[in-house]
């Protein structure tokens, strides 16, 4: 349709805002990312002639252009009529070219939204959102029960929103209330069980007390299995009487068994986790059982703990990946999830036991399991081997997952699971937690001295980046500068 030719005068502010969206495409209507077309296409595609209008912004429009399209024709925008914007289409197939449609709507309804807040913010004039003027903060969505709200975050240059995700780029949701998380840290069990070289009983034991002073809140100290197997935590029992009673309450150890079980209780142990692979060919290597065994060995083991006044925790290894069947499938993970839940665990963890799970494949499998067994009792378990251990609890925590385990100085891996080292680091994790807006209650530099410690009595270099590094805090840099300014 022909167009005035009269030219349209436009502020600068105006014109770097549009040619910012030409760059990136957007919808205006949910602020979500589009793939598909480089940031390239819209500088060297971009025409100088006065864009043509959408149906929307003509004066003549019929009610709806639907009624003159045939039914099998697909809406096409006017933009695309722009023989740039044809060229490109060229080749494309039928999504490709949607969504290159999809890119010309969107700019269009920036362009309204734009036409309608001028005067209103002051556009160009550094109003919120804009070039110059304040950020705009989150919105909160208000959840369907009416609790709370589900606050969207940026991460990774990737706008977030109610849980929506496109290509495989996960996108973080975190609910505004119910914040705070249960970190385990696993250092002193999962962290020392594969080294060679004897530790201490001593060192054990300043670990743990170090991690709770440091505001963990709760420690793996031990397990209980057979020396022959892990000959590391042959000094189970002599660590947690050490300890003494007084931490009893923010203590676990691991027991592989109803014998282990046993021996925990007899040592004053008061919450205890029991492993168990959603894999035959894993449970058969890490505690010589089958899935079918393990499972009935839960259920002898909760009920024995109700008379003893414990508490039983469970642990479902490989749930995204089988170093001896490859992939395991959810709906095999959420069935045994749901069989240990029956079972009476009072704690349902899911463990990325060799480290193949990508942010992705957590949220989607975490959302999928806490459905059956509840987020208040779902925990998660991941290692750094591939480098997402952080990520992976992101995604999780995203997906509403409260509880989380990790190692501190991200010491350790399971040794019955080739290539798997790397528990995720607990001082990384944590900072990341705080900065997503959770309450760990957890002092970073002390848990910072302790990792160092650690690698000292070790006499390795811990695989953790934050102990390293140190927690950043510019407030002190600023008062060191002043006082430097001072003295002068």
């Amino acid at each position: 349709m022909p167009h005035s030719s009269t030219p349209t005068t436009r502020s600068a502010p105006d014109c770097q805002s549009e040619r910012s969206m030409r760059r990136v495409g957007m919808d205006g209507a949910t602020g979500r990312i589009v793939g598909g077309l480089g940031a390239g296409f819209w500088r060297r595609g971009r025409s100088r002639r006065r864009r043509p209008l959408c149906y929307g912004d003509r004066a003549d429009a019929p009610a709806s252009t639907a009624a003159r399209r045939p039914p099998d024709h697909p809406p096409e925008h006017p933009r695309l009529r722009r023989p740039a914007l044809r060229r490109a289409g060229r080749g494309l197939d039928a999504l490709q070219r949607e969504r290159l449609g999809q890119h010309a709507r969107i700019r269009c309804a920036r362009g309204r939204r734009r036409r309608r807040l001028r005067g209103v913010r002051g556009l160009g004039g550094g109003g919120v959102g804009e070039r110059g003027g304040p950020r705009r903060p989150p919105p909160v969505v208000p959840l369907a029960d009416g609790r709370g709200g589900v606050r969207t975050l940026r991460l990774a240059g990737v706008r977030v929103a109610d849980g929506h995700r496109y290509g495989a780029t996960p996108l973080l949701t975190v609910k505004v209330m119910n914040s705070s998380i249960l970190w385990t840290d696993v250092g002193p069990r999962d962290g020392l069980q594969n080294l060679s070289a004897t530790v201490d009983t001593a060192v054990k034991v300043r670990l743990v007390r170090g991690l709770l002073d440091a505001g963990a809140p709760r420690v793996e100290a031990t397990s209980f299995v057979s020396p022959k197997w892990v000959p590391q935590l042959a000094d189970a029992a002599d660590v947690l009487a050490t300890l003494g009673d007084g931490l009893r309450d923010r203590l676990r150890v691991l027991v592989p068994n109803r014998r282990g079980f046993e021996m925990a209780v007899d040592a004053g142990a008061g919450n205890v986790l029991v492993t168990i692979g959603a894999t035959d060919s894993f449970n058969r290597r890490n505690i010589n059982r089958s899935v079918a065994e393990s499972l009935e060995d839960i259920s002898a083991i909760t009920a024995a703990a109700a008379d003893a006044g414990c508490v039983v925790d469970v642990a479902l290894s490989v749930c995204w990946g089988c170093p001896f069947e490859g992939d395991v499938a959810p709906a095999r993970v959420v069935e045994l999830c749901g069989e240990i839940a029956a079972r009476g665990a009072a704690e349902v963890g899911v463990a990325d036991t060799i480290g193949v799970a990508e942010p992705a494949r957590v949220a989607d499998l975490c959302a999928e399991v806490a459905a059956v067994v509840g987020r208040e009792r779902l925990s998660l378990h991941v290692h750094d081997t591939r480098g997402q251990g952080v990520a992976n609890v992101l995604a999780a925590y995203g997906a509403g997952v409260r509880r989380f385990e990790g190692s501190v100085g991200g010491l350790g891996g399971c040794p019955f699971a080739p290539r798997a080292t790397g528990n995720v680091c607990s001082e990384d994790a944590l900072l990341a937690l705080a900065a997503a807006g959770a309450r760990t209650g957890v002092d970073l530099d002390a848990y910072c001295a302790v990792a160092e410690r650690l690698g000292e009595d070790l006499g390795m270099t811990l695989p953790g980046k934050l102990h390293r590094a140190g927690v950043w805090h510019p407030e002190r840099i600023a008062a060191t500068a002043t006082t430097g300014a001072a003295d002068g």
